[in-house]
């Protein structure tokens, strides 16, 4: 879980809210022997496995997660850096060839207006530099930035990968590829569904429709095991409105950890439903 939490700057904590959300769900799926679960944009998450060693069959579903070794997923990056040290020359031409030029200073030119002194650069000048004159700042965001955050996953893997195909093996959890909006299971497919902080990402559309086919694949009886940011409004009502499930549990989770529902805006909202017999 250390993995998945990381600090952003001074004062910002990323993701701290797994603390809290992973055990809970862990506790409510309940996930014995013999059950079937589903975890919906699984990406990394520890979940699957968790469950798996409970003795359930776990099937984890992302749209966007990559499957890969540590050593797979680091030449994939350093094919991606060549291409972009490659195109490095191509690009530092394209910016020079967009860089306001101003115009010589002559007579006439104090009364000319500013869009006409500050003219873009002939392709001949961008030619004759193949850099702009911050050429290491350039070079710098171009092949350490865009990757600094891939590189690290390597040695320390996040929400977004990689995701190690030898715990697939170990723990046998089977990863598949697929949207939520159109889950590939016949229905009454599951006992336990969870969806950990995946909702609020997605338009209000494509929500409900997620939420609809969640509940689709549950079992007479089975949970569905939602948690979800909460930014700009609650999603709560609409949400349980789009399953139509019963609900049984609401439960907010704040910085210093779970509080009453009473609170007025918590960061992070559980909410535990179960489909009438």
């Amino acid at each position: 879980m250390g993995g998945r939490v990381r600090d952003d700057g001074p004062g910002v904590r990323l993701k701290w809210s797994r603390d809290w959300e992973y055990p809970w769900v862990l506790t409510h799926a309940a996930a014995a022997a013999g059950s079937t679960v589903l975890d919906c944009g699984a990406g990394n998450s520890p979940l699957p496995y968790l469950m798996a060693r409970q003795g359930a069959a776990v099937i984890a579903l992302d749209r966007d997660a990559v499957v890969a070794s540590r050593w797979r997923y680091g030449l994939g990056l350093a094919a991606g850096w060549l291409r972009d040290l490659a195109a490095l020359p191509a690009e530092a031409r394209r910016a020079a060839a967009l860089k306001p030029v101003p115009a010589p200073a002559g007579p006439g030119s104090a009364g000319e207006p500013a869009a006409a002194r500050n003219e873009i650069a002939p392709a001949g000048t961008a030619a004759q530099r193949a850099l702009p004159v911050r050429a290491w700042r350039f070079a710098r965001h171009h092949l350490v930035a865009r990757h600094k955050v891939s590189w690290a996953r390597i040695v320390k893997p996040d929400f977004w990968g990689p995701v190690s195909p030898s715990l697939l093996v170990r723990y046998g959890v089977t990863y598949l590829f697929g949207d939520l909006t159109a889950l590939p299971f016949r229905p009454s497919a599951f006992d336990v569904v969870t969806c950990v902080s995946v909702l609020e990402h997605m338009p209000p559309d494509t929500r409900a429709m997620g939420v609809r086919d969640m509940a689709r694949v549950l079992k007479p009886g089975g949970r569905l095991i939602l948690t979800y940011d909460r930014h700009e409004h609650d999603l709560t009502r609409e949400l349980v409105e789009a399953c139509g499930l019963d609900t049984v549990e609401l439960v907010c989770f704040c910085a210093d950890g779970p509080a009453q529902a009473a609170r007025p805006r918590p960061d992070v909202i559980g909410l535990r439903l179960v489909k009438p017999l």
